[in-house]
């Protein structure tokens, strides 16, 4: 299943093969920096700096 018949079966009210995730792909669907970093360190990845991008 793709992407967006993932997404248009949830709209629809039906299962999909699994849950559509949508992060950072506009302003509004962002992750905060704070949550991203402490996903991280849940997962156990590296500590780099967050770089911040301004639109």
């Amino acid at each position: 299943m793709i992407a967006r018949e993932r997404v248009l079966k949830a709209l629809a009210h039906e299962e999909p093969d699994r849950l559509p995730i949508d992060l950072g792909g506009s302003i509004v669907t962002g992750i905060n920096a704070m949550a991203y970093q402490k996903l991280k360190e849940h997962m156990g990845l590296t500590k780099n700096p967050l770089r911040r991008l301004v639109p």
